[in-house]
């Protein structure tokens, strides 16, 4: 029997819209969220005139016995036009029943048959869905065609920021995707301002596009930056709290930037920074290289400067930030 290359569930999609319907899928994988979204395709492309979805028969594979799975299978349902049959954790129901399931492929009935299981041996029986995760840099590119599924465009920055505060956890960031949609209404483009006021923790990361403008000695930006935060703060200790985060953000470029000059490896750097995520630690090394080592023990003393301002009273808050800023920038 010849073997069907594994497909992707966005070919999965493309092939159940022209009611290509194979008897037996597997959907093969870790990643939890494209095996939801794959068994959603075949669903919906089962489902008969006025009905939204195929009835489901769920089966655990340790104690599902394969002549009972089969039965069902080959018993037309009372009350839907074809049924589906799945058999979570099917690792070892695989492996011990595959005579059986190619023997379904050859002669179906009128169910359709899902194998769910995060790992596979060669030469499994059916249509592999491969439900793998994604690596970190694929998550933007996935991030935008998952906006398009919503009705959006998202910019670059946006995409990059939901990145940098969600990581690779696929459903925290649909999660997302479905409650900025919702906010926006009929605006069609997610920008960068849209996650921030919709991610709490976006706040924090706009040190990287403030340490990014202090970099390309870009003042009016970090300027109109630092305000944003300022006017986001409710109180003294908020305010506290952003100039603490742009000198933390600062001792870690200068740690960075320290090991780079010692001739450490990303990964050696990654572990002197605590920073294991490889999307992050990028940013940071990009943004290492934007000062020399003199020039980042500089601007940390214009912030511990702009400390004791504030806390002596010699300026105010805000007076003393944008100096510190315009100092920072020179």
């Amino acid at each position: 029997m010849a073997k069907q290359k594994p497909i992707s569930p966005m070919e999965l999609e493309r092939r159940l819209k022209k009611s290509q319907i194979e008897p037996v899928y597997v959907l093969a994988g870790d990643e939890a969220f494209f095996r939801f979204q794959a068994l959603g395709y075949i669903r919906e492309a089962l489902a008969g005139p006025g009905e939204e979805k195929a009835e489901v028969i769920y089966f655990e594979g340790p104690e599902a016995r394969c002549e009972e799975v089969l039965s069902l299978l080959r018993t037309p349902s009372m009350f839907w036009a074809r049924h589906l049959v799945v058999v979570e954790k099917a690792r070892e129901f695989i492996a011990e029943h595959k005579e059986a399931i190619e023997g379904y492929i050859r002669s179906p009935g009128a169910g359709v048959w899902v194998l769910i299981s995060d790992t596979i041996g060669k030469g499994a029986p059916g249509l592999v869905i491969e439900c793998k995760a994604l690596y970190e840099n694929q998550i933007p590119g996935w991030i935008r065609k998952r906006a398009r599924d919503y009705g959006k465009e998202i910019s670059t920055e946006a995409a990059a920021l939901l990145t940098e505060i969600m990581g690779t956890a696929l459903w925290e960031i649909d999660q997302k995707l479905q409650a900025i949609s919702i906010y926006l209404g009929e605006k069609k483009r997610v920008e960068l301002e849209d996650v921030e006021a919709l991610l709490p923790q976006a706040g924090k990361h706009r040190f990287w596009d403030l340490t990014d403008a202090i970099g390309q000695k870009k003042a009016e930006r970090a300027l109109r930056i630092l305000q944003e935060q300022l006017l986001a703060a409710k109180s003294s200790q908020e305010i506290a709290g952003i100039l603490a985060g742009l000198a933390w953000h600062l001792r870690r470029l200068l740690l960075v930037k320290r090991a780079l000059v010692s001739g450490a490896t990303p990964r050696e750097i990654g572990d002197k920074v605590g920073e294991k995520r490889s999307f992050l630690l990028r940013r940071l090394l990009s943004q290492a290289r934007l000062f020399s080592l003199e020039a980042l023990e500089e601007k940390l003393g214009h912030l511990l400067e702009a400390d004791l301002d504030m806390k002596t009273g010699l300026y105010d808050n805000r007076l003393a930030f944008d100096l510190s800023i315009l100092k920072l920038c020179q």
